[in-house]
């Protein structure tokens, strides 16, 4: 069973294996209207989360609606 203590040696671990890469940054594949597609290239998952859904309220701001 997988701890939460037991996360960041994980982590650390994917990093050095590179499954995960620190200096990737997201970049948009396509957009459709108020939707859009981005590839994160194998960046750490909250930071991409963090981003899109930014990218997401954005769109919202602009359009009334935005997915991402």
């Amino acid at each position: 069973m997988l701890f939460y203590k037991d996360r960041f040696p994980r982590f650390m671990e994917y990093i050095e294996k590179g499954y995960v890469y620190i200096h990737a940054r997201p970049e948009k594949i396509e957009q459709f209207g108020v939707l859009e597609r981005w590839d994160g290239h194998l960046g750490t998952g909250n930071l991409n989360a963090h981003f899109c859904m930014g990218r997401a309220i954005e769109i919202a701001r602009e359009s009334g609606m935005g997915g991402v």
